[in-house]
């Protein structure tokens, strides 16, 4: 059974909130991504430490434009973040320090019906409050995506508009007081 975080309508919100200051051309299924990432981090990729770091790896090398923000809160408090791989491209962190961190981040497994639900409280009240994230053929693309238990990529307008090169980790504040050019980025 899943642990899910316990998010109220207003940690909802405010999630929403900082993505749409950040991305402001992303779309709903860019927030189910978010969402799902505020539930379950990213250790639903984490294969094993090698795998890992051959991703990271590749992913390093074919940088070719900067992703922002450096440090994104996708928990609204809960110590759950994207990090730009940015941070190691600038030298705030390196490669080994952001791979550990990573790896060392808390892995959920994924209760898809429960997830279901989650998600259509989520998206309720996101569609309240972001009336132009509304889209048919998106909501429909989140629903078979539960149906078929899988993990979403970005969609393509947000891969061209913002080059997503982040890893979702769990940091404690002693993380973030180690990093300290890049809390400043908060």
């Amino acid at each position: 059974m899943s642990t899910f975080r316990n998010y109220t309508q207003a940690d909802i919100i405010s999630i929403a909130q900082t993505e749409r200051q950040y991305h402001p051309q992303a779309n709903l299924i860019d927030y189910y991504k978010l969402f799902y990432q505020a539930f379950f981090g990213q250790g639903h990729f984490i294969g094993n430490e090698a795998q890992a770091k051959r991703h990271l790896d590749t992913e390093l090398s074919r940088m070719t434009t900067s992703y922002q923000p450096l440090l994104q809160d996708i928990s609204n408090g809960y110590g759950l973040y994207r990090v730009s791989l940015d941070a190691v491209k600038l030298g705030l962190m390196s490669e080994d320090e952001l791979l550990l961190l990573y790896l060392n981040s808390k892995f959920i497994r994924t209760d898809w019906k429960q997830w279901s639900e989650i998600w259509s409280s989520i998206v309720n009240l996101l569609l309240d409050s972001y009336p132009v994230l509304d889209n048919e053929k998106e909501r429909c693309q989140c629903s078979e995506i539960i149906k078929n238990k899988a993990i979403i990529s970005h969609s393509e307008c947000f891969r061209l508009t913002y080059s997503p090169h982040y890893r979702v980790m769990q940091l404690s504040e002693s993380d973030l007081t180690k990093y300290p050019e890049l809390r400043k980025s908060l």
